[in-house]
C-alpha cells in the first residue's frame, strides 16, 4: 500500500513532470489509483511464481525418477548398453572424420590463396566462439560439396 510521502506525490508521482497545479490536488487519487492498481498484478505476479515454481520442482522429480527407471532397465540388459556405446563410438568417429576431411580440404585451400596476415605480419587468430559454432557445423559436414564450403570458409577464402 502507498506510504504517506507516496499519498502526497512525493512517491510515485515524484518522477513525472506534471504542473504543480495539478500533482498537488491530484497526486493523492493518482497515487492511491496506481498503488491499488499496482498491488493487485504484484500478487497475482507472486502467485504465478510459485505456481511455476511448483511445476518446475514437480518436472524435475519426473525426470530424476524416468532417468533412475531408465538407468537401471539399461543396466539389466547389456546388450542395449553395447548398442549404445556402437552408436555413440560411430557417430564419434563420423564427427572426427568429417573435421578432419575439413582440416585436410582447408589446407589444400591455403596453399593456393594468398597469405593473410595484419599489417604487422601477425596472423590472425579466429574466435574461440566462433570456432565452436564451425566445428558443430563441420562435424556434420559428410557431404563433399559441405566439406569444400567449410573448408574455404576456415580458409578465409
Amino acid at each position: 500500500m502507498p506510504n504517506d510521502d507516496d499519498m502526497n506525490g512525493g512517491g510515485i508521482l515524484k518522477g513525472i513532470n506534471l504542473p504543480e497545479i495539478v500533482a498537488r490536488p491530484a497526486g493523492k487519487a493518482i497515487s492511491r489509483l496506481v498503488a491499488s492498481v499496482v498491488d493487485i498484478p504484484v500478487a497475482y505476479l507472486n502467485a504465478r511464481t510459485r505456481e511455476i515454481q511448483g511445476r518446475t520442482d514437480a518436472a524435475r522429480v519426473v525426470s530424476q525418477a524416468v532417468a533412475k527407471a531408465v538407468a537401471k532397465q539399461a543396466a539389466q540388459d547389456p546388450a542395449i548398453i553395447e548398442r549404445a556405446m556402437d552408436a555413440l563410438v560411430a557417430s564419434e568417429y563420423r564427427k572426427q572424420s568429417n573435421k578432419e576431411t575439413i582440416a585436410t580440404k582447408t589446407i589444400e585451400q591455403l596453399q593456393v590463396i594468398p597469405n593473410s596476415s595484419d599489417a604487422d605480419g601477425a596472423v590472425a587468430e579466429p574466435d574461440p566462439d566462433w570456432m565452436n559454432i564451425f566445428e558443430r557445423h563441420a562435424e556434420n559436414a559428410t557431404t563433399e560439396r559441405l566439406q569444400d564450403l567449410w573448408a574455404r570458409v576456415l580458409a578465409g577464402d
